[in-house]
């Protein structure tokens, strides 16, 4: 895994780690055997979403952090 980038907002010392991705993650092997010619070209968006909940559960705080890897 490659090092950890800072993100760009509210908190710049959060770290996010990055990784490759490859088509044999996304794609079952079938079709990647039955189209070896093809030029594919990928570009992958990953949201999460993570809530945040206090210790009775009563309210939550819903944050969004999306991440593009091209």
């Amino acid at each position: 895994m490659s090092k950890p980038k800072p993100t760009k907002g509210k908190d710049e010392e959060f770290l996010r780690p990055r990784r490759s991705i490859t088509l044999t993650e996304f794609f079952p092997r079938s079709f990647l055997e039955d189209n070896p010619k093809e030029i594919l070209e990928v570009t992958a968006c990953h949201v999460v979403s993570v809530v945040e909940v206090d210790n009775n559960y009563a309210s939550s705080e819903e944050v969004e952090h999306s991440n593009e890897i091209k």
